[in-house]
């Protein structure tokens, strides 16, 4: 019997699912886990293991091979036939054969998971009822569909539909009781015959595969962005693959859609799309079928059905094998265009100007001074001891790589001397005449573009770079100055010329074709060329065989030139809530008064609305006249066609919930017409900006949005918030102690060529309105902006015993009680005022680098502490008693007050024990040893000998200054070669080890163990310590630090290395992130605020557990259950309550007393005897539910022989009828009819009906 219906067990595969699945789920305990793979072991025969070794190859192999095909082939086979030899080659045969069969059927097409109707399942049957969680509120009592809070966007994912409690991305799950409530359908393999149907969404052509077994659509993630993210719903269904993993959907969206070909408005329809996070699914389910009257026959048979089917498009592979031939393009190093030399034209008038260096932050010292050493191997800067002119840099600390970016500040005086040069930037139609086809388009990136180009020497003096190192003189075309692009425009069109299919367009480069291979010709010919001139590309941000490319406000697709929208911030904006935001509406409504006719009548209703002493009351009449302006707005009435002979300029604002953008061009009369508008709402971290930082952000915002139309030419910055004038003006320069926020916006500013106007914010509505009524957030917009503000994201929690660690908000609140820093604040969100008290005073000077996250203050990158705080922080920048400079180093990465520098300094000198151990005066300055440029090449080590009583072994290494220091109780090479091993273990073996002539390491054994391993070992001359100066001197520094500590020498170690390892050096970065490429978390990081921080509910036990009492009777589960004849469950009595899901029970006529979980116990009632309780069954046929008498069933067979079922009929879908004495459980039907049922369940049961 257990040979016929047990699948066999095949030990490889029984053992790669031990390794690979044996993972400790969430609240399972260590006992339930350890005897879950003790479990899983019994059906791996461990024992029968006779050669280890190979077994583990065996192992780590098939855990690591990625290829089913060649999984399937090993797990068809026993252990005992398989050597690892034997398993590599049915590998490398599986993978063969799979590669000429790929190969001979080209035409193939990849297998699409399918989304079909389950079958009917009716446990699932069951109604939410008012016992259960609603899905919107998480709360009970009632269902999702009159929940209060349908409509409700969620604060955590901005989607519609559900609140943030129960916001699935943010991890909540629903309890297993309530789990059954919800529609689960399944995701099973794909039929033979596909059947594929394009169809077009908004302006874009999207190719479905036709699912008849499938109720709704599916749209991959990928094509979900390419339709610019429709704004999606909630959606509560939950989808299954084959395997039974869960498919993960992102919500669903509305769209109209019509067919290829179909231009009739009565071809269009609405259809909902589910929005998978799979990037090839895209399926058309039977509804959506239905309503497009589409017979499947008809695509089946029709020849026109082969014409939509997805072919195998081998482009992608074709583009990579073409960039695979020119390697040396994509080289790390800097290109340099051979025989190029611009000549930088400046106005006749021009005066040389020298600007002094300013002061770097000493945080980012090192790293500066490592980029202008970059540079000038790359040939970017060239040292010069004396100059005529000089431009003072700016460096942006980038929050997505962490990499330091210099840039000169030439909008302090060098913009305003240079003369325009104005290229012509091609037309969408040039364009696209000018690649030749539109058979699918690749985008090359240029590597550091304008790097790439030389100057003359005479541009090279003036644009010469001032910085505390020198003067540098530019030798290559700079990003920062407003002519760049026009000269770079010329060069790229005139090295291109002649190519066919290839444009340029600012620094990217366009490459189509008619086809395939006129593509990739193309291509080839392209890359021939830059080769031939030596340009350098950058291959992570090229894309090849793209669908559709977005230019000035057009899109490039297959079929030709789309026109873009550039309305939809018009069309989309809410309703006025209030007073306040209608006045703003109809501010933008008369900006554009004179182009609008009949604007008094229409718009009548909405000012009645605003008249003195009108109640507010928004009805049917204003919702009309709303909608019809708003229509008007986003007309060709209003509406502009870019013109690139008129002037064009942005209008920017933002208010308290969004930000607004108007792209507009200027007429000769002063008129202003848009061309294209903007708005997104701000997110909880922006909202909490200072006014000037939301101002300015509006400005940044626009520039992303509308950078085709404003890069490489003069535009107008038009804002109704004065100070971005002397911030963002032309020729001013970037404050000094700016925030990196504001910094890095300065930064992407200098790059255009613009003026800033200031405009009345009365005669400011175009842009006023949008921000006000922003109707949805742009998340690649924020994303991005998060990426880059990640340095001033604080996060804060408990940081010390002394503070309260049950209150992760201790800063939060702290700032808000104090008078200084909650003043600040307050000045910062609500505009400074002439007049200050005179604590502020230092702050108001240095407005600009303050700035505010998660309500705490910020001084550039630095957290400001409240007076009240500042004594716990110094105890925690004096963990370790590294010094004074350490101590600054490391206040200067998080920290800061006024006088934290003198705080610290005296500290210090009251410090008894960093007293008594100070060192002595610095020796003379030895001959240094060659920098390492990565780490862990070059190590040092020493020994500390007869240190608190016993020896240590010190490692540093020479890069990162990365310490380990190991206790020993011998000096032998033996014990000091096995220290050194665990340490190899983690970090691998380095080139060079350093150490002194001590007899542990000139030892043949020490030596032979480094030659066996590659290692150089390095000696000094003896007695001559200096030589291993950087072990010699963290030995001092480990010393020093254990002597001052008043812990045991264990623990004063422990804590010693965690601070040293995390303080940032010179260079600004710590020994910890220079080693492991991330920053370690000490206690000095516990000290900034968790962003979202959310307290945890509390813990509800759900009703069907209450029965679960002291004393109550219960059952439990048979666990030790041997046989089918064994009882399942045994009578107990609840003996005591452990926590929320345990308790103790003990045995009926036992003294035994057990463990056990809630979900192991079920209530216990008066037992009686089965005959008392008749069980009725419901006539499946009489509508009047007439009942029966049924005889007596006959006990079932063991048998195995299956019941004879009646002749195959059309089966439809059962009502059942539940009477009062029905049970209340559900039973899953299962195949074989209703006598099966009751032979399965009721076995030896009279039913009476």
């Amino acid at each position: 019997m257990d040979g016929n219906f047990n699948s066999k067990k095949f030990v490889v595969r029984e053992r790669h699912r031990f390794y690979t699945e044996n993972r400790r789920k969430p609240h399972q305990s260590i006992q339930e886990f350890a005897a879950k793979v003790r479990e899983r072991a019994s059906t791996c025969d461990f024992s029968t293991i006779k050669d280890p070794l190979d077994e583990a190859l065996k192992t780590g192999f098939i855990c690591g091979v990625n290829n089913e095909a060649v999984l399937k082939a090993i797990f068809h086979r026993s252990a005992e036939e398989l050597t690892f030899k034997e398993i590599v080659e049915i590998a490398v045969e599986v993978e063969e054969a799979s590669r000429n069969a790929k190969d001979q059927i080209s035409d193939g097409t990849e297998e699409i998971s399918k989304i079909t109707k389950p079958q009917k399942d009716f446990s699932l049957e069951k109604k939410q009822t008012a016992a259960g969680e609603c899905y919107t509120c998480g709360g009970k009592g009632h269902f999702r569909q009159n929940c209060k809070y349908r409509r409700e966007k969620c604060n955590f994912c901005h989607l519609e539909g559900h609140l943030e409690k129960v916001c699935k991305r943010r991890g909540f799950s629903f309890s297993s009781r309530n789990f059954k409530n919800r529609g689960v359908k399944n995701v099973v393999s794909t039929i033979e015959d596909k059947i594929h149907l394009p169809l077009i969404l908004g302006q874009f052509k999207i190719v479905f595969e036709v699912d008849t077994g499938s109720l709704d659509n599916f749209i991959s993630y990928t094509n979900w962005v390419k339709l610019n993210k429709p704004q999606l719903k909630f959606i509560s269904t939950e989808y299954k693959s084959a395997t039974g993993s869960e498919i993960e959907t992102m919500g669903y969206f509305r769209m109209e859609i019509r067919q290829c070909g179909d231009k009739n408005t009565s071809g269009r329809h609405s259809l909902n799309f589910v929005v998978t996070k799979h990037h090839n699914l895209n399926l058309l389910g039977l509804r959506s079928l239905k309503t497009l009257q589409i017979s499947v026959d008809t695509l089946l048979h029709s020849k026109s059905s082969q014409l939509h089917s997805v072919k195998n498009n081998t482009l992608q592979t074709k583009c990579k094998e073409l960039c695979q031939e020119f390697e040396s393009l994509w080289d790390p190093e800097l290109g340099c265009v051979k025989d190029v030399e611009i000549e930088i034209k400046f106005k006749e008038n021009f005066k040389p100007l020298f600007c002094k260096p300013r002061p770097v932050a000493y945080a980012l010292k090192e790293d500066v001074e490592k980029q202008l050493e970059e540079g000038i191997k790359k040939g970017v800067w060239v040292p010069v001891q004396f100059n005529d002119c000089g431009t003072p840099i700016v460096p942006v600390k980038k929050g997505e790589t962490g990499k330091l970016r210099i840039c000169g500040d030439y909008s302090v005086w060098v913009n305003e001397t240079l003369e325009d040069h104005r290229y012509p930037i091609p037309s969408p139609d040039g364009l696209l005449n000018q690649l030749g086809g539109c058979h699918y388009y690749s985008k090359i990136d240029l590597s550091e573009a304008y790097n790439q180009v030389k100057i003359s020497p005479e541009s090279q003096k003036r644009l010469a770079i001032s910085t505390h190192k020198g003067v540098f003189l530019q030798t290559r075309l700079p990003f920062g100055i407003k002519s760049a692009p026009g000269y770079f425009q010329e060069l790229m069109a005139k090295l291109t010329a002649g190519l066919q299919g290839v444009a340029t367009y600012l620094d990217d480069i366009l490459v189509s074709g008619t086809d395939d291979d006129s593509h990739i010709s193309n291509l080839r010919a392209l890359f021939q060329r830059l080769s031939d001139n030596g340009l350098k590309c950058n291959l992570k941000k090229c894309v090849f065989a793209q669908a559709h490319v977005d230019y000035l406000g057009h899109t490039l697709t297959l079929d030709g030139i789309c026109k873009g929208s550039g309305a939809d911030a018009v069309l989309q904006m809410r309703r006025p809530y209030d007073l306040s935001s209608l006045k703003s509406f109809l501010g933008s409504v008369q900006f554009y008064h004179k182009f609008i006719q009949n604007l008094a009548t229409v718009a009548s209703p909405l000012y009645e609305l605003t008249s003195k002493g009108k109640e507010w009351e928004w009805n049917h009449i204003h919702e009309r006249s709303f909608n019809s302006l708003k229509k008007i707005l986003a007309s060709d009435v209003v509406l502009a066609h870019y013109d690139p002979a008129l002037q064009i300029g942005i209008a920017c604002d933002a208010s308290s919930v969004g930000l607004g953008a108007v792209l507009f061009q200027r007429y000769e009369d002063g008129s202003e017409r848009p061309i294209a508008n903007a708005s997104k709402t701000l997110n909880q971290s922006q909202r909490n900006y200072a006014q000037i930082h939301r101002e300015a952000l509006a400005i940044i915002y626009a520039l992303g949005k509308f950078h085709q139309f404003l890069y490489g030419r003069e535009f107008i910055i038009v804002t109704d918030h004065k100070p971005l004038l002397s911030l963002f003006g032309m020729n001013r320069p970037t404050p000094t102690m700016a925030a990196n926020r504001l910094a890095r916006w300065a930064n992407i500013l200098s790059r255009y060529d613009y003026k800033i106007e200031y405009r009345n914010t009365k005669e400011h509505g175009n842009a006023d309105a949008l921000s006000r009524l922003a109707d949805k957030p742009d998340y690649n917009f924020d994303r991005q902006e998060g990426k880059e503000d990640h340095d001033t994201v604080c996060k804060i929690s408990s940081f010390s015993r002394q503070i309260n660690i049950k209150n992760p908000q201790i800063i939060i609140e702290a700032t808000a009680k104090d008078p200084i820093t909650s003043g600040v604040i307050q000045m910062l969100r609500n505009g400074w005022v002439e007049k200050v008290p005179n604590e502020l005073l230092n702050f108001k000077k240095n407005a600009n680098a303050l700035s505010i996250e998660n309500n705490c203050l910020l001084y550039g990158n630095r957290l400001v502490i409240p007076e009240v705080l500042q004594k716990d922080v110094l105890k925690i920048l004096h963990l370790g008693h590294l010094g004074v400079q350490k101590m600054k180093s490391l206040a200067r990465s998080a920290v800061f007050w006024t006088g934290i520098d003198g705080d610290i300094e005296s500290l210090c000198r009251k410090c008894i024990r960093c007293d008594l151990y100070r060192n002595q005066l610095p020796k003379l300055e030895n001959h240094p040893w060659e920098a390492e440029k990565n780490p862990w090449v070059r190590i040092h080590i020493d020994h500390a000998v007869n240190f608190f009583g016993t020896n240590w072994l010190i490692i540093v290494d020479s890069y990162s200054r990365y310490p380990c220091v190991h206790k020993t109780s011998s000096l032998s090479s033996e014990s000091t070669i096995r220290l050194l091993e665990e340490d190899f273990a983690h970090f691998g073996y380095p080139l060079t080890i350093v150490s002194d002539n001590g007899t542990s390491f000139s030892s043949d054994e020490f030596t032979s163990w480094c030659d066996k391993r590659g290692i150089t070992w390095i000696s000094g001359a003896p007695y001559h310590p200096a030589t291993n100066g950087l072990a010699e001197r963290f030995v001092q520094t480990f010393k020093r630090a254990l002597q001052r500590s008043t812990l045991s020498p264990d623990q004063a170690l422990l804590e010693f290395l965690i601070q040293y390892r995390r303080t940032p050096q010179s260079n600004g970065k710590s020994p910890g992130e220079l080693l492991n490429g991330r920053v370690i978390r000490s206690q000095i990081d516990t000290f900034r605020p968790i962003e979202n921080w959310k307290t945890t509910r509390e813990f509800e036990i759900p009703k069907s557990y209450e029965f679960i009492k002291m004393g109550s009777p219960c059952y439990v589960k048979n666990e030790r259950r041997k046989d089918d004849k064994s009882p399942k469950w045994i009578p107990a009595t609840v003996s005591k309550i452990l926590g929320h899901l345990h308790a103790l029970v003990k045995y009926e006529n036992s003294s035994l007393e057990v463990k056990r979980h809630f979900e192991q116990l079920r209530p216990r009632y008066p037992q009686k005897d089965d005959s008392d309780f008749p069980l009725y069954l419901p006539n499946w046929n009489s509508k009047n539910h007439a009942r029966c008498q049924l005889s007596k069933l006959p006990e079932s067979s063991d048998t195995g022989q299956p019941i004879p079922r009646r002749s195959a009929r059309i089966r439809k879908q059962t009502k059942f009828y539940q009477s009062s004495t029905w049970p209340r459980k559900s039973f899953k039907r299962k195949r074989g009819g209703v006598m099966s049922i009751i032979n399965n369940l009721l076995k030896n049961t009279y039913l009476p009906c």
